[in-house]
């Protein structure tokens, strides 16, 4: 425990391996993370390599904006 007199601050918290003071770590900074997206003669070559319900479901998927398990639950 630590004592609070007249507006000191609390001492910084010390994690447990060998009495190192968390606040000198530097968090990591996570990349930017950019979405793929295909054009429309991409998106029409995997339609075209697909057949039957495949081609059902990716149409599906890309056209109507479905994800896959409400894609499945259509049956």
């Amino acid at each position: 425990m630590f004592e609070v007199s007249g507006g000191s601050s609390p001492p910084p918290a010390v994690c447990g391996f060998g009495g190192w003071v968390c606040d000198e770590l530097i968090r990591a900074k996570r990349p930017a993370r950019v979405p793929v997206v295909l054009t429309r003669e991409e998106v029409r070559a995997v339609l075209g390599q697909l057949d039957g319900n495949g081609h059902l479901m990716a149409s599906l998927l890309y056209g109507a904006g479905l994800r896959l398990l409400e894609c499945c639950r259509l049956g």
